[in-house]
This record gives C-alpha cells, sequence and structure tokens, in this order.
C-alpha cells in the first residue's frame, strides 16, 4: 500500500547546515566579542571603553538569540505526566482477558485497543506531530441503525461483527497506525502522518473492508466521518469531536459513506 512517507523518519540535510551556520556564528562573535574586549581594557579613553561595552554586548546578543532558538528545536519537549504506553503492535496482539492492566487498554468485548488507550495515543501522537509540524487523521466508523441491529442479532453478535471489521482494518494498516473501539458501534482510527488527501483514500478502501462483514444475511452499513491535525483540531477531544461532526453531517445526505471534514467545508 503506497502511502505517504513519514516526514520524521530522520534528521533533514537543511537542519544540519542550519546547525552548523549557527554555531558558526556564535563562535564568530564570541571571539569578536573577546578582542573587543581586550582592546577596551588596554584602552585609556573611557570613550572608547564605553563603546567597547556597548558594541561587546552588540556582538554578543545575536549569537545568544541563535543559541537559544537552536537549543528550542533540538531539545524534545517531554512531559513528566505522560505515560509510556505498549507499543499498538504489541497491544492489539493481547486477546480479551480479566487481568485488569491488560484490561485499562483493551477491549474486552472485541479484543481492540479501548478508549482509554486511543486517547493516550492520540494525545502523545498529537504532540509528536506538532514537534514535527506534521499532520494526523482521525476516522470515526459508525454502525449504522446500530440500536436496531442490535435488537435485531443481540449484543454478541454485534461485538463479533465489530471485532471482525477491527480485524480487516488492522490488517491493512501500517503498524504504527491505531484501530480502537471507541463507543458502543463506533470504531476509530488514527493515522499518523497522513493529510486529509491521503486520509479521504486510505480511508475510502478501510470503509470498502468494514462493509464486506455481513450481519443476519446483510453486509453492514457504516457511516466514516474525518478530521485532521492541525486544521480541524488541536487535541485529542476536538480531533475526535471534529470527525463526529463530519459523520453526522455528512450522514444527513448520505449513510454507508465516507465523509471527511475538510471536504464538507470546501463543499459549503
Amino acid at each position: 500500500m503506497a502511502w505517504r512517507a513519514n516526514v520524521n523518519q530522520g534528521e533533514k540535510p537543511g537542519r544540519r547546515v542550519s546547525c552548523l551556520l549557527a554555531r558558526l556564528v556564535m563562535v564568530a562573535s564570541w571571539g569578536s566579542a573577546l578582542v573587543l574586549a581586550w582592546s577596551t581594557v588596554v584602552s585609556t579613553d573611557i570613550r572608547w571603553r564605553l563603546m567597547g561595552v556597548v558594541m561587546s554586548v552588540l556582538i554578543i546578543a545575536p549569537s545568544l538569540v541563535l543559541g537559544f532558538r537552536q537549543i528550542v528545536k533540538e531539545v524534545p519537549i517531554y512531559d513528566s505526566r505522560e505515560k509510556p504506553l505498549p507499543e499498538v503492535a504489541t497491544l492489539t496482539q493481547v486477546e480479551p482477558s480479566e487481568d485488569p492492566r491488560t484490561g485499562t487498554y483493551v477491549d474486552q468485548a472485541t479484543g481492540l485497543a479501548s478508549r482509554r488507550y486511543l486517547t493516550m495515543f492520540l494525545h502523545r501522537e498529537i504532540n509528536r506531530s506538532r514537534r514535527a509540524r506534521a499532520a494526523i487523521s482521525v476516522a470515526v466508523f459508525d454502525l449504522d441503525a446500530y440500536s436496531g441491529l442490535e435488537q435485531q442479532v443481540g449484543a454478541n453478535a454485534v461485538n463479533m461483527a465489530l471485532a471482525d471489521i477491527g480485524a480487516r482494518i488492522k490488517s491493512a494498516l501500517r503498524e504504527y497506525d491505531l484501530v480502537a473501539r471507541y463507543a458502543p458501534g463506533r470504531l476509530a482510527v488514527v493515522l499518523p502522518d497522513t493529510e486529509p488527501r491521503g486520509a479521504r483514500e486510505v480511508v475510502e478502501r478501510l470503509h470498502t473492508l468494514a462493509t464486506s462483514v455481513w450481519v443476519n444475511g446483510a453486509p453492514l452499513s457504516v457511516t466514516v466521518g474525518i478530521s485532521t491535525f492541525p486544521d480541524h483540531g488541536d487535541t485529542a477531544d476536538e480531533l475526535l469531536n471534529s470527525a463526529h461532526h463530519a459523520l453526522n453531517q455528512g450522514k444527513s445526505a448520505a449513510s454507508n459513506a465516507v465523509h471527511s471534514l475538510d471536504a464538507l467545508r470546501k463543499a459549503s
């Protein structure tokens, strides 16, 4: 599956060059300031001494600004309150169990990632995407007429169908993408490093997989809403709410289809 390459796979040459130039400017400015300071000390004229002090400050100040900016770029932002999450590939291999440590991250009915894990994963990926200036897309898959379907076939059958959909979607995702049980009749898919256009293409294929699952002698009807960071939200809740908005607004026009908030805004 040809997807857009990860923009954060390695350090860019331009960043290395800018770092080197910044260091050269710092060394040159500090050297010039030292020479000027020495000349000021040996001078007997008070005016030259004052001028030397002022010139030293004016020379050193740009180097301090450049150095501070470089430190801000290179040092990652770390939140000590963030707890390490298990990797997606490891998590989704865990089978449902009664173990409370597993239950916090895995939905017991489907074996997919839980809503708690989804929120924590989104929070971490948004922070990473913000530092890397990368996009991240979220898609919410909603089973149409979920309540009626549950009454017809029962909760267990619906949970099995959701687990089947999740497994088919997971088989088509990259190892660092995530599919999670978001609500009783809804799944959420997180696509790091994926912009709106690429997300629409990917989710269209995932929607075909989801609607290939049959329940009660008929294929499931699934409506999907897509949102993208940072265009449609800066936090996990905002992204999920935006995906819900796209889903609900699109469903009023056409159910069993994929609707992106980006396309809906352009059309309005």
